[in-house]
């Protein structure tokens, strides 16, 4: 069985001009057994990225989740993680991305 990820990584690049970015995250662990459903939610990060560059941002998984992610999957549940990117410009313009991950087992 594989190691479940105590990491999620993210690739943000600002092509135009340089930028702020905002990452955040949560995974959404279901019902198994008595457990109930639970939404964790990671520390947001924010990173200065240069006009051009590229910059991986890497969000932990509290030691929690992790078990409960571990516990799910092993149910055969379906377990999800929910990015969200806020880019933000010199000027204020703001871009906001989300995308959920299914993990599987």
């Amino acid at each position: 069985m594989q190691k479940l990820a105590k990491t999620v990584a993210v690739g943000v690049s600002c092509i135009n001009e340089a930028c702020t970015a905002m990452t955040g995250a949560s995974v959404r662990v279901p019902r198994v057994g008595a457990t109930k459903a639970r939404t964790y939610k990671l520390d947001t990060i924010r990173t200065q990225i240069a006009k051009g560059q590229k910059a991986t941002i890497k969000l932990t998984l509290p030691a929690p989740a992790i078990a409960a992610t571990r516990r799910a999957l092993r149910a055969g549940k379906r377990v999800v993680v929910t990015v969200k990117l806020t880019a933000t410009d010199a000027v204020g313009n703001k871009r906001v991305l989300s995308r959920g991950v299914r993990l599987r087992r």
